[in-house]
């Protein structure tokens, strides 16, 4: 089904339609997903495009996805199904809340600049796929952060699920601080406890150096303007010879997706948000997250 991975069985499959794709590119999702790839540990959809007919009408172009439920968990990471917690938003998909209710309350409750309450819940949380959720969520400046899933193994440790990236990058100068600096969110709707986990965490100067070096490195390679620009130029790259049926199909109900110039148009007017934003986020961290002069020069130098 997918060109990278071998499994070959799957119970369900997801189709979207591009969702809310707010540049009408078709790929917006797909692209920012496919960004993360190969250089972020953090659990996400593979992609592949795929022609669509119902009972032989053609129905354009869709996106298909993994769909996120216990049999990706399965095949993804050998763990049976019916040995994990998986939730959606706050409502279990498989096993109970009960696990993350608890270790969301002990981390109300111990402050995690204590070193020994730290330890503990690393042993809970996987704190490094942590950063990466909220660097990618926050770098994108998503703005519908309430699609949210998180999951754990039986005797394993949280971890997020990335997907819908559909209300990214709406502004190239969304503040991208949170969670860990403030409390401003650009979520329509969010979970105020995924928010306080990584910034109750961020009090604990372990978690802030990996924070701030996971940072680093993303800005100085998976988020680089050329490299994210090569991505969405690959993607619509493999559309393109379909487009105009999909625009020939669809376009009457898509005055922006009206024609093959204002698709190609909106791509680029997307690849130059992609730039803005880069140069936006790289121009003000210190303000954003209010890092000091030598935190600054210890972390993102190489920015400079």
């Amino acid at each position: 089904f997918f060109h990278e991975f071998e499994n070959t069985t799957y119970s369900s499959m997801l189709f979207r339609n591009a969702g809310e794709d707010p540049k009408n590119i078709r790929i917006m999702d797909a692209a920012l997903t496919r960004a993360l790839k190969g250089q972020m540990d953090i659990d996400m959809q593979d992609y592949r495009p795929v022609v669509m007919y119902i009972n032989g009408e053609y129905y354009g172009i869709y996106n298909m996805r993994e769909k996120l439920n216990g049999d990706y968990v399965e095949t993804k990471f050998g763990v049976k199904k019916e040995n994990i917690d998986l939730i959606k938003y706050t409502t279990p998909v498989k096993g109970s809340t009960r696990n993350y209710d608890y270790i969301v309350n002990y981390i109300n409750s111990h402050d995690p600049a204590n070193q020994a309450n730290y330890e503990y819940i690393k042993s809970q949380i996987d704190v490094l796929e942590l950063c990466n959720y909220w660097i990618a969520q926050s770098y994108y400046g998503n703005t519908d952060l309430g699609n949210i899933r998180y999951w754990k193994a039986n005797n394993g440790k949280w971890r997020w699920m990335i997907y819908d990236l559909d209300w990214s990058l709406w502004n190239s100068s969304a503040k991208f601080g949170y969670p860990v600096v403030g409390y401003d969110s650009p979520g329509v709707t969010y979970l105020y406890s995924s928010i306080n986990i990584p910034r109750r965490l961020y009090r604990n100067s372990e978690f802030k150096d990996l924070y701030l070096k996971t940072l680093a490195y993303h800005l100085e390679n998976t988020f680089k303007p050329e490299r994210m620009n090569k991505i969405v130029d690959e993607l619509a790259l493999e559309i393109e010879k379909e487009m105009p049926y999909h625009i020939e199909r669809w376009g009457n109900s898509y005055p922006s997706l009206s024609s093959m110039t204002r698709w190609k148009n909106n791509l680029n007017n997307f690849k130059s948000m992609l730039n803005a934003r880069y140069n936006y986020v790289v121009n003000n961290l210190r303000y954003q997250l209010n890092l000091s002069n030598d935190e600054y020069n210890k972390y993102f130098k190489e920015l400079r």
